[in-house]
């Protein structure tokens, strides 16, 4: 059955029905809408890897079934799960994964902060850490910090950030003072190996602040867990190479969602027909 009427007054012109135009308007919607579904959902997987979190190491930035902060209490969290990409530069105070094993650390990859890359001058001093002589932008352990406070009151949460920099601190003088000192060194990373041969005016005692400092070589970073006093990161082993970063974190998933599943539960609480 045809969809038009035709008057043979209006010199043959073809008008569609009403609801024959809303029905052809909707379906070139939905039409739309699928294909523009479909190509952010191919975006994504093509885009996208996804890891499980686990230990303590980023806690309470990341959630893993792990000992909390202080290592007194057992907290059965769903782990979260990371979705990490290549294609994007990692900058400074992003989340980032690192290949440990081919670094010479462990048979893993890690996922951590990064904090300082090339040329950048790290030292620990009066309970921050400092990066070309000011105290480094650590506001993203706020939420952590605020999240401990709330939970486990605010005693605890000074402890935890107390706790973060002195073992931090305390790791990394150890190691700067051993290579000045000329012991042997077991790690095996490229900054440990070749020292004595290309890197060793990066580490020195200023004796002005009373404390070691790094300067680290071009195409090297300096990565740390949130929980620091749990990590085991650059404070422990030193710098790495820049090449072991291997991926940026951009999106953190709770409660077992997949990615698509996840950024639709974004677009519900936006419109408000899901509570935060």
């Amino acid at each position: 059955m045809r969809n038009y009427i035709y008057n043979p007054k209006d010199n043959g012109t073809i008008d569609k029905k009403p609801q024959e135009l809303l029905l052809s308007k909707i379906v070139n919607i939905t039409f739309i809408v699928v294909i523009l579904f479909c190509g952010f959902v191919l975006y994504l997987y093509s885009t996208y890897n996804s890891a499980i979190i686990e230990g303590q190491s980023m806690w309470p930035t990341l959630n893993s079934s792990s000992y909390n902060a202080t290592g007194s209490s057992y907290e059965n969290y769903i782990n979260d799960i990371a979705y990490y990409t290549t294609f994007k530069d990692k900058n400074k105070n992003d989340i980032v994964i690192v290949d440990y094993e081919h670094s010479g650390i462990r048979d893993i990859d890690a996922i951590k902060r990064l904090i300082a890359t090339g040329g950048d001058k790290i030292y620990y001093y009066m309970g921050h850490i400092y990066i070309n002589n000011k105290i480094a932008d650590e506001s993203y352990l706020n939420d952590g910090y605020n999240y401990i406070a709330k939970k486990y009151g605010t005693n605890t949460a000074d402890e935890w950030k107390q706790n973060s920099y002195n073992v931090g601190k305390s790791n990394f003088e150890s190691w700067c003072k051993r290579l000045l000192n000329g012991e042997e060194m077991t790690f095996q990373t490229e900054f440990f190996k070749n020292y004595n041969t290309k890197y060793s005016g990066c580490v020195k005692f200023d004796e002005v602040l009373n404390a070691y400092t790094l300067t680290l070589p071009k195409n090297f970073v300096y990565v740390l867990g949130d929980n620091r006093a749990h990590s085991y990161d650059s404070s422990s082993f030193g710098p790495i190479e820049s090449k072991y970063v291997l991926a940026k974190v951009d999106y953190v998933v709770y409660d077992n969602l997949n990615l698509v599943e996840y950024f639709w539960s974004q677009l519900l609480r936006k419109i408000g027909l899901v509570k935060a």
